[in-house]
């Protein structure tokens, strides 16, 4: 069994699950993109290639398993962009949450699912699809759970919106032990300048009450 227990971002890794760019699809077509960083991108001939990303990503896997380590990878899925994989994932505390992501994100899921299998299933949590969240919008610190999320007038009109205020009630029902610290951010499916994806795109917490942080991504 894999064991879990993360109770902040700062603390020595021991295991960690690190996203794969092998068979990520190549270029997307502008009308298959979810974000406009991604959009902007493909306009300006930038969008990173798999090569580049599969040294990146290697390059990272030796750091990590030099300083003890373990890394466990996704199951490869051909023609699916599966580096990020923080965010269909989340660990708190000793439990793991399987997050309803965006539904063109969900396959995802499939390639971490012989990973999740071997977590204590009493542990995993599955919210029902109508609570929305993702693991870059969520952060355990201290005591505390901060999460980025959208209000429904922008969880309507955004498709960049990725974590809703449901997901924040689930959080407070779930882990009432810990206080949750709610921040709303700033969405644009145009403009990658104003907005914030995920919460980790505009805050980092760095340990010893401090924190790096980008304003204007937080309304």
């Amino acid at each position: 069994m894999i064991p879990v227990k993360i109770l902040d971002e700062i603390a020595p890794l021991e295991l960690v699950v690190l996203g794969t760019a092998k068979h990520f699809g190549g270029v997307p077509n502008i009308e298959d993109t979810h974000d406009p960083k991604s959009r902007e991108h493909i306009i300006d001939g930038t969008y990173p290639v798999e090569s580049d990303l599969i040294k990146e990503t290697d390059q990272f896997k030796n750091i990590l398993e030099k300083y003890g380590v373990t890394v466990l990878r996704p199951q490869i899925i051909n023609n699916l962009n599966q580096i990020f994989s923080r965010d269909i994932g989340i660990a708190i505390d000793d439990s793991f949450i399987v997050p309803k992501v965006t539904y063109n994100r969900r396959k995802e899921v499939e390639g971490i699912r012989t990973i999740i299998d071997q977590i204590d299933p009493i542990k995993v949590l599955e919210p029902h699809v109508d609570i929305r969240m993702e693991g870059g919008d969520i952060m355990p610190c201290d005591g505390k759970i901060f999460v980025g999320y959208s209000k429904k007038a922008d969880w309507d009109e955004y498709i960049v919106s990725r974590t809703n205020e449901a997901g924040v009630e689930y959080l407070k029902v779930n882990f009432s032990d810990w206080e949750i610290v709610p921040f709303e951010l700033r969405k644009s499916d145009d403009n990658a300048r104003e907005n914030a994806l995920h919460l980790d795109c505009c805050f980092q917490p760095l340990g010893k009450g401090k924190a790096i942080v980008h304003k204007n991504g937080l309304k």
